[in-house]
């Protein structure tokens, strides 16, 4: 009766759902919520491809133990820049990385507090550690990142920012609807949460002040190209704000911006020391930006950067996984009848990073194909293998090839394809 557990459950209750972020968990509040999904779902897990590699419980009855995920074609690049006095906060941060439900990332760590670190982070051996020639400031750091990167899309992070665990998923899948820069609203943590909205996208306000945050932004590495073609990368010269520079560079070369009206991170308002700084030289960071971008800031000439008649495009298919961290229970009532038929096509084009395609008969239903090991050969529906097999190349050479069919019969059991869905 008097032990430190049970003292602890009669002071502060019973301990908190601790697997609320673990990207494998099945959006169950207990035990027993868990057994009923499972039970749903025939006894097997609705999500595999997010189980880690010698997990307790058994895996799908196909196959002999969980699958390991292949990270060696990685979509997202995850940048997360650590300065002084925020070498503690960078654990919240890779462990909101670690957390997504959106599994083909890479992650690269900077190191620019001015002390050297080890290269495998203790608690996220997962994260490149690049370590900076002492202190240079947040645009080297960020430019040195980019260096280290493979993925399409590129995400910097500030070390005190954590992200909810449907970040990726939702920023990815509306930068599949839209070519350009992804930013959603945010959380900002001050004495207390408050969602802060973001307005759509303008990008003649651009030069005046930021449209969107500084960090957490999905951007396509063309783009990051573009501005390192341009200018270099980040501006290492800006006095400071150097994220309202990036973005004034971004859309004078023609990018258009789209927004994700739902709030994905966590922004700490008390620990960014660097907003702070700033902010005591806003006046020569103007004068800066004066300079730099004169023509735009005097009014000589407005910055329309592409999107004029673009409308972003909202309705993105909805996922499995709801950002309420659980899944659509619609799902699993009956409600939906399922193709009886199902194919395994092998991708046999040239493109080995993985990419995603939509569903042409199922709404909601993605795949992931690339001519790599993990993402070659998927499950699609009978419908969508028709049309796949038709496309070509531009020598007229089919993408995709049949592998096997296999029948389900009269089945109900959506465990049979959302695993292909959003693996």
């Amino acid at each position: 009766g008097n032990s430190k557990g049970a003292l602890e459950w009669k002071n502060l209750g019973p301990e908190p759902d601790w697997t609320a972020w673990f990207p494998w968990r099945m959006g169950a509040k207990d035990y027993q919520q868990a057994v009923t999904v499972l039970n749903k779902f025939g006894g097997e897990h609705p999500k595999p491809h997010l189980v880690p590699f010698g997990a307790q419980g058994k895996p799908k009855k196909d196959r002999k133990f969980w699958y390991v995920n292949d990270y060696s074609h990685p979509v997202v690049s995850v940048i997360v820049t650590v300065g002084p006095g925020h070498e503690a906060l960078v654990t919240d941060a890779l462990d909101s990385i670690q957390a997504q439900t959106y599994p083909d990332w890479e992650c690269v760590v900077v190191n620019d507090t001015g002390t050297p670190w080890p290269t495998d982070l203790m608690g996220a051996p997962w994260a490149q550690v690049v370590n900076m020639d002492g202190n240079r400031g947040a645009a080297a750091a960020r430019n040195e990142g980019f260096r280290h990167t493979r993925g399409k899309l590129i995400v910097w992070m500030d070390a005190d920012d954590y992200w909810m665990p449907w970040f990726l998923d939702v920023m990815v899948a509306h930068a599949e609807q839209n070519d350009g820069v992804i930013f959603s609203d945010l959380i900002m943590e001050n004495d207390g949460l408050k969602i802060l909205r973001y307005q759509e996208f303008d990008s003649t306000r651009v030069p005046m002040t930021m449209q969107y945050a500084g960090s957490s932004v999905l951007t396509p590495r063309k783009v990051v190209e573009k501005v390192i073609e341009w200018q270099g990368g980040w501006d290492e010269k800006t006095p400071g704000m150097e994220d309202w520079d990036w973005q004034v560079a971004v859309h004078h070369l023609g990018f258009c911006a789209y927004h994700v009206s739902e709030p994905l991170f966590v922004y700490r308002m008390k620990t960014s020391t660097k907003r702070e700084s700033d902010y005591a030289k806003i006046e020569l960071i103007r004068a800066y930006m004066d300079e730099k971008w004169r023509v735009y800031r005097k009014g000589e000439r407005q910055l329309m950067c592409g999107c004029s008649g673009k409308k972003p495009v909202k309705s993105v298919p909805k996922s499995t996984m709801s950002s309420s961290g659980t899944f659509d229970q619609s799902m699993l009532d009956g409600g939906t009848e399922l193709a009886s038929q199902m194919v395994q096509l092998e991708y046999v084009g040239p493109i080995e990073q993985t990419f995603s395609l939509r569903s042409r008969v199922m709404p909601g239903q993605v795949y992931r194909f690339g001519n790599n090991t993990h993402h070659k050969v998927q499950t699609v529906l009978m419908g969508d293998a028709e049309y796949f097999t038709g496309m070509r190349d531009g020598e007229n050479r089919p993408l995709y090839s049949v592998v096997s069919a296999r029948a389900m019969m009269e089945t109900r059991d959506p465990s049979a394809f959302l695993g292909a869905a959003v693996g």
